[in-house]
């Protein structure tokens, strides 16, 4: 199942947010949700609100391609599960990041 993307975003995921949508609606870039992100700051998207609830692992997080390989985000305070296709994965595997900031 292919889900359509509502605006450019960094990740599908983010797209595809209520949050976003509402932030957009006010003319905001993003949500403003700092408490919110996904796995290069060590989060699973906490805050997510939309038709992908509870199905975070069927697509990829990034493009919305359907999912191939799980990424598994563990910060030792949340143990989630999120989809990747191996593109994307790919793409992140090739990217240094930054540890102190998680910053590609």
């Amino acid at each position: 199942m292919e889900l359509p993307i509502r605006e450019p975003c960094l990740a599908f995921i983010c797209c595809m947010c209520e949050n976003l949508a509402a932030a957009r609606e006010k003319g905001l870039s993003d949500c403003g949700l700092s408490e919110c992100g996904g796995p290069l700051i060590g989060r699973a998207f906490p805050l997510y609100k939309g038709p992908l609830t509870g199905n975070l692992t069927n697509f990829c997080f990034r493009c919305g391609r359907n999912s191939d390989v799980l990424m598994v985000v563990d910060n030792g305070i949340i143990h989630e599960q999120l989809g990747f296709c191996h593109l994307c994965a790919s793409d992140l595997q090739e990217q240094p990041i930054d540890n102190d900031t998680g910053d590609p």
